[in-house]
């Protein structure tokens, strides 16, 4: 997954790379009745490129996402 920030002293590449996935179906979800959906829990690691202002940004760091499908 790569999510991009750009702003007037921002631009950011996020690139996370995804190495474990626990999935639960059939979650109850009250907007929507009678439409079970899916949680995804997501883990793995994040590379973050780009610069603030006029620092240079380049790490890697372990993390987590979720989501509903």
């Amino acid at each position: 997954m790569t999510v991009r920030a750009r702003g007037q002293a921002l631009d950011l590449e996020l690139v996370f790379t995804i190495d474990r996935t626990v999935r639960t179906r059939d979650v109850d979800d009250r907007r929507a009745p009678g439409s079970p959906m899916t949680f995804l829990q997501l883990g793995g690691e994040y590379r973050v490129t780009g610069t603030v202002g006029d620092r240079a940004v380049d790490f890697t760091a372990r993390g987590a996402a979720e989501t509903f499908r």
